[in-house]
């Protein structure tokens, strides 16, 4: 009898076991791999992280999707790591959703350096360019002649591919302004564009933007001042309540209980995180003021 239960058993493991196989090779069969690809390609964040590659120049095939990989893969170590130090899974959650962000917010950070080094580059080159004007009023062998550094450089060289290639000045402005995304710099090349269109004299505009954009850098540094300032107090903040927080946990047993096992300890302990995470995006958004 013991035996035939034995069987019986080995036969519905069996058949439990083919059932799955088969019923799993015909879902994935019947997946549209290119409506997934398609889905996954219209998502802002897949959209400004191939923006972000490709303007500072590391864009490669598929790397977006490794990077979306590597983010996943640390978030679910975070995740872990959070859970074993304080045995909440909403906290776990909350950090480990934040964690996945962090290399794109990484990425993100070195495209707004990227943009403010360029913001920096600007007023300098335009009177580069004016020393050519002032001779030829041609812009064309102005920006072919005007030297400059980088990242600024990489723009420059672009547009004059585009000019060489045979594609006409405005378009080529056109595209070198989708290039460098920045609205000073936007401003600029659109004023260009009517000066060529209308036969206007560059080296007075050239004169114009130079001034303004050197008095506006200036402003940009005194603000800058201010906000590093105030940026840092609040990084002090955080890292003196975090110590304080990982203290409290890891030395007091009594503390930790609290914290970890009663409502109202994991409201709290879930209300610092979020409010970390919020502070976060303040100096996020203060360090990209006036890019």
């Amino acid at each position: 009898m013991i035996l035939f239960f034995k069987i019986l058993l080995t036969i519905i493991i069996v058949v439990i076991f083919t059932c799955s196989i088969i019923l799993f090779r015909n879902y994935v069969v019947k997946i549209n791999y290119n409506k997934i690809e398609n889905y996954i390609k219209n998502k802002r964040y897949f959209i400004n992280l191939n923006n972000y590659l490709n303007s500072i120049g590391i864009y490669k095939k598929y790397l977006q999707y490794l990077i979306i990989i590597l983010s996943l893969i640390f978030s679910i170590i975070i995740y872990f790591i959070s859970f074993k130090i304080f045995n909440v899974i909403s906290t776990s959650i909350l950090i480990s959703i934040f964690s996945f962000f962090i290399p794109y917010n990484l990425i993100t950070r070195i495209y707004y350096k990227r943009k403010e080094k360029i913001i920096k580059l600007f007023p300098t080159y335009i009177i580069t360019l004016k020393t050519y004007t002032q001779l030829t009023n041609d812009i064309i062998i102005a920006f072919r002649n005007a030297k400059t550094i980088e990242p600024l450089k990489t723009y420059i060289d672009r547009f004059n591919i585009y000019v060489e290639k045979g594609i006409n000045v405005f378009d080529s402005l056109e595209l070198l302004k989708k290039d460098i995304d920045i609205k000073q710099i936007s401003d600029f090349l659109s004023s260009i564009q009517v000066c060529y269109i209308n036969g206007g004299n560059f080296n007075i505009l050239l004169n114009r933007y130079a001034k303004l954009l050197l008095k506006t850098n200036l402003q940009k540094e005194k603000e800058e001042q201010e906000i590093f300032s105030s940026i840092t107090v609040l990084i002090i903040l955080i890292v003196i309540n975090l110590m304080l927080l990982f203290l409290f946990v890891f030395s007091d047993s009594e503390y930790k209980a609290i914290i970890t096992t009663t409502f109202t300890g994991k409201l709290i302990l879930n209300i610092n995180i979020l409010s970390y995470i919020f502070i976060y995006f303040i100096i996020k958004k203060f360090s990209r003021k006036g890019v």
